[in-house]
């Protein structure tokens, strides 16, 4: 299993970096909207996929917006990861995008 979480124009601006569509293709890719930052803070925001797939352990799985389907974390099952990373569409935060807890988390689906 291979998941991918994106938090900053780093690597998907065309100034730095390689976004490596190909690659983001095969996994359970994830962005994560992070609000919390100002858009001069692009260290901060690209520092914080890690921090927020660790903070993950200790929460429930998230969900996609109004269903019970969950999204990609830490605690999400293999079966579900696995699912993901077969599937034609990312997952893009919605909800709770202005903390940095994911336990305020949601997500859509979205075209890769």
């Amino acid at each position: 299993m291979f998941e991918a979480y994106r938090t900053s124009l780093a690597s998907s601006s065309g100034f730095i970096g390689d976004a490596n569509t190909d690659l983001m293709k095969m996994t359970a890719f994830t962005e994560l909207k992070t609000s919390y930052f100002n858009q001069t803070q692009q260290t901060q925001k690209h520092n914080a996929a890690v921090w927020h797939y660790l903070w993950s352990f200790g929460s429930n799985v998230p969900v996609l917006t109004n269903t019970t389907t969950e999204a990609a974390s830490a605690k999400t099952s293999d079966a579900r990861i696995n699912t993901l990373m077969g599937s034609t569409k990312k997952l893009v935060q919605d909800r709770g995008n202005t903390t940095k807890e994911p336990w305020d988390d949601t997500f859509l689906e979205a075209a890769r």
